[in-house]
């Protein structure tokens, strides 16, 4: 846990220590002290973390977290994406956009991955999150972009609510990673892996056209 003199702007500091204070959080809860604080981009700029390692696919830099929630900012370069995945046992969250992104959100259900949705979100966006919510993000414009996001219980987190599910279709398979979604991560970062699940056709080329310019990067062709 960061101490919380650390965290770079008053504003950081002023959520860490609102939720903190909570007993219980919502969604609706977190959206509303978010609304208020009008965080801008100057108030997260210590923590940008852009020109990340090529087996990171955005950039991950943790502000603060404790045993109830975590804050992480993630740096987008262009062509940066994450693998499809969900948020493990989160009861609470949301992504805040500081730069217009692309989202899609899938259902998996009887083993058949389905994309819903497919956005640009704008910048200034809030999205909401829970445990259940899969989708992947990525960042097809030209100008690198950061997001905000934040996870969170209303009990203490153990180890198995942390893990998160990844599906790669490109790989032929879904894993169990400990939090983290990169689409070309380490096998250490990998607990867990299962057969992926059937997509359509089409669902499958969207995605790969999503994710082929960070491959592209790194001299892979998909």
């Amino acid at each position: 846990m960061k101490i919380m003199s650390s965290i770079a702007s008053e504003k950081l500091r002023k959520l860490v220590a609102t939720l903190n204070a909570q007993e219980k959080c919502t969604n609706a809860k977190l959206l509303r002290l978010l609304e208020e604080l009008a965080i801008k981009e100057e108030d997260i700029a210590a923590y940008q973390l852009y020109q990340h390692t090529q087996e990171e696919s955005y950039g991950r830099n943790e502000i603060y977290t404790n045993e109830r929630f975590r804050i992480y900012l993630m740096s987008w370069d262009a062509g940066d994406a994450t693998a499809i995945h969900d948020h493990g046992g989160t009861d609470w969250g949301c992504v805040q956009f500081f730069g217009a992104a692309t989202h899609c959100i899938y259902k998996y259900a009887k083993n058949h991955l389905t994309q819903t949705e497919k956005t640009l979100i704008p910048k200034g966006t809030i999205v909401p999150v829970v445990g259940s919510f899969i989708h992947l993000m990525a960042n097809t414009g030209k100008e690198s972009i950061c997001t905000l996001h934040i996870y969170g219980r209303n009990t203490k987190a153990t180890n198995e609510e942390e893990k998160a599910i990844v599906f790669q279709p490109e790989k032929g398979r879904m894993v169990t990673t400990s939090g983290t979604a990169y689409l070309n991560m380490s096998e250490s970062e990998v607990i867990d892996t299962n057969e992926m699940p059937t997509m359509s056709q089409e669902d499958y080329q969207n995605y790969i056209n999503i994710v082929s310019p960070f491959y592209k990067r790194l001299g892979t062709v998909l």
